[in-house]
């Protein structure tokens, strides 16, 4: 299925979004391995076209930011 396809089909492709999202949740999950306190209203602020998905996924970043302290 070509792009065009996938977009008359109402499935538009989002993969520049999903990978600037992986990369602000590797960010912040980063911030917190160094133990740096996240201000998550801050956070939703400075990334309104993820705000969402980040809501969702903060106790993921989280988890994320415990597993890798454990990984030392």
């Amino acid at each position: 299925m070509s792009g065009d396809d996938s977009r008359r089909n109402g499935m538009e492709t989002s993969e520049p979004l999903d990978d600037d999202l992986a990369r602000i949740v590797d960010e912040l999950a980063e911030r917190r391995r160094r133990g740096e306190t996240l201000d998550w209203p801050a956070c939703l602020r400075q990334h309104p076209r993820h705000a969402a998905a980040l809501k969702e996924l903060a106790p993921a970043i989280e988890i994320l930011a415990k597993f890798g302290e454990t990984k030392k």
